[in-house]
């Protein structure tokens, strides 16, 4: 049959003899892949090199962690040897950023000669190293015919001067028996210095009993040739006693190349004889084996075979790769030619001609568990199982006598190695031509997109393009699975399920979903390396029941809430723009608040921004009719203050700031029409006040009665348009700047008789003629007042407490009672002041990175039960004696005071002390603006 082109699978080197022997020492070419170095994980490099004499030369170039960044680059030399190991150190830098060393590489080139991987001395991190791939685009020629194979067929063993029939006799010396010479056959076939064999010989009858004295031994072996030098394995045993052993050890080819004679070592037998009987002519392949198949399963390795039947030369191209899950650079690759030497009815024998291709597991020198049963195995059986092949590796006779098909012995247990494969249609032998892997063979019952995928490439594709639209933008590894599951459970919906797994996410069965499972994890994920696979919220709920349950849960909770969203999105949309419709919005909004987590975050996005639509079509509705109504209501106060509440839910409603201000501007002329008559009579009566202390009193009650209107205008619209309420300003400007009215202000506030605190009392009675920012401090203050109010409070405190004098004889000049309370007030004021500014550093976090002020705030917070607003107050004072002091102008007098706190610390025992008089020792210096009073070292003016 004709067999159809194709180039060798998973980029590997078509090229005869053993590969991995040939590239180990190349290293020349552009190497491209990825490294990680102590806080630097996963940073993309390329090493170039170039090979000089015995040594390779190159750069090393590597990108930057942070993309914004430069990367840097430095010269390389070094050498690998025999067995692929290689140490390259660093050379001159050709570019260096900031911060960097240069670091050696320490690996191995793979077998294959297409993956370099190691370590880089230095970095002294865990898990550092780095992994490359030859960039065959830009390979060394060397390496560039490996990697890109061009396409060839399948080729037959190459022959040599072993190929063909032989024919001879076989000496034998049995027990008790004289010497005999046995018929001896061999078809040989010659693949370089490897041969395949099958010889018949006649032997003894062991079987006895009225039988044949003799009985044909049909054996199939290996072997090696090494110039006229012959060796044959250990045979394995087709036909016959199964016991029969034949190994040839020595033989020696004439120059003729005509006749093989050497030491065999059988059953009763010692020499071998074989004579060339013509070309040799192998068996042929039942029809229905023609052609490619495929083997994707057991111990993560994929296998193709190709089997030819040309008539002149059948044959069988076998392919292996291992691990399936990784990329194809990394893969172990075998492959051999294998020639069918035995056929009949149920199964044919085909052994191993040549090997092309070895490495890694593969390899013939592999011993013990890393050594490949594909490589141990010296022969196939291959025997048809429906519709499929079944083959099955031979190491001994007992595999081939327990294959199945086997006529002479047929084993009840399946062979532990089998291998059963399926036939590759056309468009499969185009995507293994193309270098692709066969597909993976899913449970039965998945259809759909990627049922019909006719590469294990294309099945990746498809599962990725079916994730791809539900993960773009989300980085499901930075969410807990939770979280990721709802933000990609629309590709489990069966709109984006069904067409590529042919049937619903809720039906799928345990072998499907776990099918699947291995698929995505085993080839995508590893081998592919689809990133948008790998994630828990992905493959979890192909993996877990309880995630195929929740999630199966979710699908369902979503299908319901989105029939919910269409229903009532069609509700809304038909909603009157009235107000009852507010309550509406109101209730749909808090029903649909208990379904978001059931829907898709941009749904949710969806219907939020529905409802705000609506919601401000009725409300731009409702306030259009509300202020029609103010607008067409009376101009008094009572208007303006409805306006004003109407505009001040306007400014806290949803509705955009374009449509708020259209309404603002609707209602400015009607609050300017009940505003404006107001300013004019202010003004009016500004003008008429006197100038006086009552004309300050009724600039005052003006602006008290402006205040509704100033503070609604000033929220909301431009407050004094035409400058009406300035004129009331200047006017209260002249009068605070008159002497007269500022003097009759100061008696005033002398003349308060305090009903309680004296502070508030004299406050209160000054903010009859004055705003609190007069006497206040800040920029608008006026000392005179000021100064008015601060003496108007001492005279209430001197009416208010317990204010006395017992001295009978007084010193002419000497302080008088008066003098010495206001200076111990004055120093009383000053102490409050302090408490209030120690106060104000301590709830506001001052203490913070101050240790000494943290004790103070400690204190003073805890007389205050940590609120604040300490104060202290005289609550008796009394003047007892003055003495002449030293000095002109200088008095010693003794007084007692008495004190009162709001502290609620201070009550009780502790309280009684606080509030008891004592008596004080002071010196008392007159001044030309008054008394200095010395105490303890301070004075006080």
């Amino acid at each position: 049959m004709e067999f159809p082109y194709r180039s060798c699978l998973l980029v590997a080197a078509c090229t005869f003899g053993f590969a991995g022997s040939a590239l180990a020492a190349d290293l020349a070419g552009i190497w491209q892949g990825r490294y990680s170095c102590g806080a630097n994980r996963n940073i993309a490099f390329t090493l170039d090199l170039q090979q000089s004499n015995t040594k390779f030369e190159g750069t090393f170039r590597f990108a930057a962690p942070n993309a914004r960044d430069k990367g840097g680059a430095y010269k390389v030399s070094g050498s690998i040897d025999a067995k692929g190991a290689f140490t390259f150190v660093p050379r001159d830098w050709i570019e260096r950023p900031t911060g960097y060393a240069a670091l050696g590489l320490v690996g191995r080139l793979r077998d294959n000669g297409l993956m370099i991987e190691g370590a880089m001395p230095g970095c002294g991190g865990i898990g550092d190293n780095f992994t490359a791939t030859r960039n065959a685009a830009a390979a060394s020629s060397g390496n560039a015919d490996a990697a890109n194979a061009p396409v060839t067929k399948p080729q037959p063993p190459g022959g040599g001067k072993l190929q063909g029939q032989w024919r001879g006799t076989m000496t034998c010396t049995a027990k008790r028996r004289e010497t005999e010479t046995r018929d001896a056959r061999a078809d040989i076939v010659q693949d370089g210095d490897q041969l395949a064999a099958i010889f018949r010989f006649e032997v003894l009858n062991k079987a006895r009993h009225g039988g044949a004295e003799t009985a044909e031994q049909i054996i199939v072996t290996t072997g090696h040739v090494d110039g006229s030098r012959v060796k044959f394995d250990p045979g394995l045993v087709v036909e016959g006693y199964p016991r029969f052993s034949f190994k040839v050890d020595d033989a020696l080819l004439d120059p003729s190349g005509k006749q093989l004679t050497g030491n065999v070592m059988a059953s009763g037998c010692q020499q071998i004889k074989l004579e060339r009987h013509g070309a040799g002519k192998l068996v042929a392949f039942n029809a229905n084996m023609a052609g490619v198949w495929t083997y994707a399963g057991r111990g993560h390795t994929d296998l193709t075979m190709s089997v030819s039947d040309d008539g002149s030369m059948p044959f069988a191209e076998l392919i292996a790769s291992t691990p399936n899950d990784q990329p194809p650079a990394a893969r172990d690759r075998l492959r051999r030619v294998l020639a069918p030497l035995h056929v009949n009815d149920h199964r044919t024998i085909l052994v191993v001609a040549g090997t092309r291709e070895a490495t890694g597991l593969f390899r013939p020198e592999g011993i013990g568990p890393r050594r490949h049963v594909l490589s141990q195995a010296r022969a196939f059986t291959l025997s048809t199982v429906g519709d499929g092949l079944a083959l099955v590796p031979v190491g001994s006779t007992r595999d081939i006598w327990q294959a199945p098909g086997d006529d002479a012995q047929i084993s009840s247990r399946k062979p532990r190695n089998e291998m059963l494969l399926t036939r590759a249609d056309r468009t499969l032998q185009r995507q293994l031509d193309a270098g692709r892997t066969p597909p993976v063979k899913l449970a039965d019952g998945i259809g759909g997109l990627l049922a019909a995928a006719h590469s294990r490439e294309d099945q990746c594709t498809v599962l990725g393009n079916w994730i791809a639209p539900f993960v773009a933008g989300a980085d499901l590894n930075r969410m807990s699975i939770d979280a990721g599951t709802r933000t990609i459970m629309d590709a489990f919906a069966d709109k984006a399920f069904v067409p590529v797994f042919g049937r619903p996410f809720a039906d799928l069965q345990e072998m499907q979903r776990r099918s699947i499972w291995k698929l995505m994890q085993a080839h995508c994920i590893r081998a592919t390396k689809i990133q948008t696979l790998n994630n828990l919220a992905v493959t979890n709920p192909f993996l877990s029941e309880r995630h195929f349950i929740d999630m199966a849960s979710l699908l369902s909770n979503r299908a319901e809430a989105g029939k919910w969203f269409d229903d009532i999105a069609q509700t809304v949309d038909q909603l009157p723009l009235e107000r009852p419709a507010l309550e509406r919005i109101a209730a749909i909004r808090k029903e649909a608040a208990s379904r978001y987590n059931d829907v898709a975050p941009a749904r949710k996005a969806a219907f939020e921004d529905r409802l705000k639509t609506k919601g401000n079509q009725v409300l731009e509705s409702v306030f259009n009719e509300d202020l029609k109504s103010l607008i067409a209501a009376d101009d008094n106060l009572a208007t303006l203050r409805k306006l004003s509440d109407l505009l001040g839910t306007l400014e806290k409603s949803s509705l955009p700031q374009d449509r708020q201000q259209v309404l603002v501007r609707q209602a400015a002329p009607k609050a300017n029409a009940i505003a404006q008559p107001l300013y004019v009579k202010a003004a009016a009566q500004a003008e008429a006040a006197p100038q006086s202390l009552d004309g300050l009193a009724a600039i005052r009650r003006i602006w008290a009665e402006l205040a509704p209107v100033s503070r609604m205008m000033a929220t909301h619209f431009a407050p004094d348009r035409n400058g009406l309420l300035r004129a009331v300003s200047t006017r209260e400007r002249a009068l605070l700047d008159d002497t007269a009215v500022q003097q009759a202000f100061r008696a005033a506030m002398l003349a308060v008789k305090p009903a309680g605190d004296p502070e508030t009392s004299v406050r209160n009675e000054a903010l009859k003629y004055v705003d609190a920012r007069v006497i206040d401090d800040g920029p608008s203050a006026i000392r005179a007042y000021q100064t008015a109010v601060n003496d108007g409070v001492v005279r209430a405190e001197m009416r208010l407490i317990d204010f006395s004098e017992s001295s009978a004889l007084t010193e002419p000049g000497e302080p008088t009672a008066e003098d010495i309370f206001l200076l111990v007030h004055q120093r009383l004021t000053q102490a409050n002041q302090a408490i209030r500014d120690l106060e104000r550093q301590c709830l506001s976090g001052g203490y913070r990175n101050d240790p000494v002020l943290g004790i103070q705030c400690l204190q003073v917070l805890t007389l205050t039960g940590g609120k604040g607003g300490m104060r202290v107050r005289l609550t008796a004072f009394k003047k007892i004696s003055c003495a002449k002091d030293a000095g002109q102008g200088r008095y010693r007098c003794l007084f007692s005071v008495a004190h009162t706190s709001n502290s609620p610390v201070i009550t009780g025992r502790l309280g009684q002390l606080f509030a008891a008089p004592g008596v004080q020792d002071s010196l008392f210096i007159r001044n030309t603006d008054g008394w200095t009073m010395v105490s303890g070292g301070h004075d006080a003016r």
